[in-house]
């Protein structure tokens, strides 16, 4: 559970910024050429700050790394992409997604992955357990007692989780808050 706090804290741009440097210490010490090294400082100083959407297309990010690595051949711009898809920094979208604009990356929070199958498989034990139960509801002392098998990001979590989504509402009662599953 402490993990996930301390992924929850910084901002995505933040941990962002983490990773394009630990991408740039691990490469420098696996002897990766300069030209490898080199395209995460660029990544995290130029390209992070400028492209302010989800996405980018193959011939703007090859626009920006040409203007940047000037006599920079295509080869070198290909190795360069996938020096950032390897590291997590970019993902190519799924062809019928990106169709339109021809090839596609999406920015991507590296590591986020572990943290969404946490946080789905959390919500769904939980809605299965309130589900399971007669009219949906139970103690809110009670349901933080107990454990869930598929998430490590705790039962707190999960609760503020479903109460924020809608999922699950919070009644005042004499022995406490009352939760109970909204049906659709």
């Amino acid at each position: 559970e402490e993990y996930f706090h301390r992924i929850l804290k910084p901002s995505p741009d933040e941990k962002r910024l983490v990773q394009v440097e630990a991408a740039r210490a691990r490469g420098e010490s696996q002897g990766k050429p300069e030209e490898v090294v080199s395209v995460f400082s660029w990544f995290e100083t130029w390209l992070c700050h400028r492209c302010l959407e989800l996405s980018i297309t193959q011939e703007e990010l090859q626009q920006h790394l040409t203007a940047r690595f000037t006599g920079a051949s295509e080869s070198s711009l290909d190795v360069r992409i996938s020096a950032l898809m390897n590291a997590g920094l970019l993902t190519r979208m799924v062809a019928q997604v990106s169709n339109q604009r021809g090839t596609c990356y999406w920015f991507s929070i590296p590591g986020i992955g572990v943290l969404a199958k946490n946080l789905v498989h959390g919500r769904t034990e939980l809605e299965g357990l309130l589900s399971r139960r007669r009219y949906c509801e139970i103690l809110q002392k009670e349901l933080e007692k107990r454990k869930l098998h598929n998430s490590s990001l705790g039962m707190c979590f999960h609760i503020r989780d479903l109460l924020g989504s809608g999922k699950m509402k919070s009644s005042a009662t004499t022995c406490g808050a009352l939760l109970r599953l909204v049906r659709n």
